[in-house]
């Protein structure tokens, strides 16, 4: 049973196996931090060093490493193919290294160019100093072939990207001055204020800005778009654990600010910041009348790339942005971004190397593991999505690519407990979610499948819509601006959808963008669900949310559904009410009810359908 969002890191959903007389566990106990090999560079060679006992790699003790991002996957030479073209050359490995297409991709000179740059580059430049000669290089430090290492390495990357030195991110596909006309044409467009009022001298400003200087940024998006990194699965995981990632263009370089008072080198966060502002002017363009395509356009660009979801270091965004990206397996969807969370599921659990047949895991096997640790770890957070189309029956408590995160569960005090690079990392903060219902899993009659019933308190939406809707009415005499108590996401084709008066288009996640349409949109969804026999089920509380905001409440609306052998909670959408900052004459009635302390409120339980 899962009662808080109070677990501790690492604990086993019942699902792993015994891993007592596994040699792969037994290395990696030993391993702690450390890779199992690391590549060593001179200049003359490279060489790749298993891991000895006092972390020691080819006679050096513990070395700094860098670490690189790049992709490789989809552009390996089948045997037989191109037999003239060869792998890098590297010393010590049992294996053959992969051959890469040098006419889809990149040369042998191209890769061993860039490899060696990486050996002087810093992500800090008071770091400067001798190149650090080892390297954590995938196709140099795993062998491919074996699945038993693969996939323990697999399992272990969040650790390896963290304790590098430095990381870098390799564009294979743009020159220098490419990289920089791109980072250039972002920053140009990142000039408007995204909280802009109403007004019909700010309309003006946002038209001109449209007309001139989103074109271009638009363009260098698409640009992008054509670039293997930004369409891999993989480096998605790698993108969010280091951020700041130094940028390296074709040829291997690093693509330099041009300062001249300064040798610091452009890093990912050189794109992501910059675009992640563009894409709030473009909510904030729509909310002021501004209708043009290339709005909308721009702002599925960005979502198709996951620059903002890298950018916001929110990772319940990640599934739904791995569904865009390219994989050769479906299981990478689920494997390649686990490690944000420090998971290890499926074929990469401790212990499963030891099974004489391991079970193959399907897609749907993955996602389901992954919702369950979720639920275990986070019950609020991982119920806080909206689905973009319905789940399938006895899953919409799962997190899936067809579930978005609301714009008021995208706060950062929601998700900085997960692994965000060397010395971020931690399962909760201070004010993390708190959760206030008890969630089981109940075994689906006749078949292997499991359902989740939930048992907390429930209360009437309509009662406490009438509250919201005075204290709102008191709220907007003394601040014509203020925003309502009550933020409400709907799960699309359960109440709402596309042409139904219930739809919300995303509104940016400043609290003061789009408060004239949201105040209105929200108090009229609310009358509009009052309409009809729904109900809340309190799901958890939060401190402070942001410096700003007090005591939150977070809730999901059900529709209760009675049946001979249970009652069952249809899944509508999600919401957020605040406690703090009432009207000073609001009474203790609706103080108690807002709070979940009133008799309104009563302890149900129902299977989630």
């Amino acid at each position: 049973m899962y009662q808080s969002s109070e677990t501790s890191e690492g604990s086993s959903s019942g699902m792993e196996s015994s891993s007592e007389g596994d040699p792969v566990l037994e290395d990696e106990r030993q391993f702690g931090q450390w890779p199992r090999r690391l590549l060593y560079v001179d200049d003359e060679s490279m060489v790749s060093h298993e891991w000895q006992p006092g972390n020691i790699y080819g006679g050096y003790k513990e070395p700094k490493y860098n670490i690189v991002s790049y992709t490789w996957g989809r552009f390996v030479l089948e045997q037989g193919d191109k037999q003239h073209v060869q792998g890098i050359k590297v010393g010590n490995i049992s294996w053959d290294v992969p051959r890469i297409d040098p006419d889809k991709h990149f040369s042998v000179a191209e890769f061993d160019r860039m490899i060696r740059n990486t050996l002087t580059v810093r992500e800090k430049t008071r770091d400067y100093g001798e190149p650090i000669r080892f390297l954590w290089l995938d196709i140099a430090c795993i062998d491919q072939k074996v699945d038993v290492v693969k996939m323990s390495e697999i399992g272990r990357q969040a650790v390896i990207f963290q304790n590098a030195s430095s990381a870098c991110i390799w564009l294979n596909r743009c020159e220098e001055e490419d990289l920089r006309t791109i980072i250039a044409d972002f920053k140009a467009a990142d000039c408007m204020r995204p909280d802009m009022e109403r007004s019909p001298e700010h309309y003006e400003k946002m038209i001109a800005w449209i007309k001139s200087l989103l074109p271009p940024a638009l363009g260098q998006l698409q640009r992008l778009r054509n670039e293997p990194w930004f369409t891999s699965l993989w480096t998605l995981q790698e993108a969010y654990l280091r951020q700041h990632a130094v940028i390296l263009c074709r040829s291997g370089r690093p693509v330099s600010k041009g300062l001249s008072y300064s040798s610091s080198f452009e890093n990912l966060r050189s794109i992501t910041f910059s675009v992640s502002n563009i894409a709030n002017t473009c909510s904030r363009a729509i909310a002021l009348g501004c209708y043009d395509t290339s709005l909308l356009t721009t702002l599925d660009l960005i979502n198709e790339l996951g620059i903002i979801q890298i950018q916001r270091h929110n990772p319940f965004t990640l599934l739904n942005s791995a569904s865009y990206r390219k994989a050769s397996d479906d299981v990478d969807r689920v494997y390649g971004i686990m490690q944000v969370f420090g998971y290890r599921l499926g074929a990469t659990r401790l212990g499963m190397t030891e099974l004489e047949r391991p079970p193959e895991f399907t897609l749907q096997d993955l996602q389901s593991e992954l919702s369950e640790k979720l639920l275990n770890d986070f019950p609020v957070q991982s119920q806080l999505k909206i689905f973009t189309s319905p789940p399938p029956n006895g899953e919409a408590w799962k997190l899936s690519p067809n579930s978005e995160i609301p714009q008021f569960a995208r706060i950062p005090s929601m998700y900085t407990f997960v692994n965000r690079g060397p010395g971020y990392s931690g399962m909760h903060g201070p004010n993390s979610p708190r959760s206030l219902s008890k969630w089981e899993f109940v075994s689906v009659a006749g078949t292997s499948e499991k359902s989740i019933k939930c048992t907390g308190k429930v209360c009437s939406f309509r009662m406490l819509q009438k509250t919201w809707a005075r204290l709102n009415d008191e709220r907007t005499k003394a601040i014509p601006e203020s925003h309502p108590i009550q933020e409400i996401a709907l799960d699309l084709d359960r109440f709402s959808g596309p042409s139904s008066p219930l739809f919300i288009p995303l509104l940016p996640d400043f609290p003061i963008v789009g408060r004239e349409v949201e105040v209105s949109r929200q108090n009229n969804l609310a009358v509009l669900l009052a309409e009809h026999a729904l109900w809340v089920l309190l799901l958890g509380t939060q401190k402070n949310p942001t410096r700003t905001l007090g005591r939150t409440h977070y809730g999901l609306i059900i529709k209760l559904d009675k049946r001979a052998e249970a009652d069952y909670w249809k899944r509508i959408g999600v919401l957020r009410w605040e406690l703090w900052n009432l009207p000073e004459d609001t009474n203790e009635a609706d103080k108690e009810l807002l709070k979940g302390n009133s008799e309104p409120w009563e302890e149900l339980s129902g299977i989630l359908a």
